[in-house]
């Protein structure tokens, strides 16, 4: 496994802070597990996932990467529960 994978891996276990994972995951439960994983595991999103990653340990970016996914799964999430992306 790439170390993207790895590190993904780590950080998502140890957002599980509740007994469970559909709550769990900053609100998205496990559709956010599912598409960071996706995001780092199908080789159509891989090389992708390793330029973010790449930026996300960049000295002025230093963000999370597995973090950053789920909060753009949430996000996505909530567009679509408050039917926005119909209009």
């Amino acid at each position: 496994m790439s170390e993207c994978v790895l590190l993904t891996i780590s950080v998502i276990n140890s957002s599980f802070t509740g007994i469970d994972p559909a709550t769990d995951l900053r609100g998205c439960g496990f559709l956010g597990l599912m598409t960071t994983l996706y995001l780092v595991t199908d080789s159509r999103t891989h090389g992708l996932a390793l330029d973010i990653y790449k930026l996300s340990q960049h000295e002025t970016q230093n963000f999370p990467f597995a973090i950053m996914s789920i909060n753009i799964t949430r996000i996505a999430l909530q567009t679509l529960r408050e039917e926005k992306l119909n209009k």
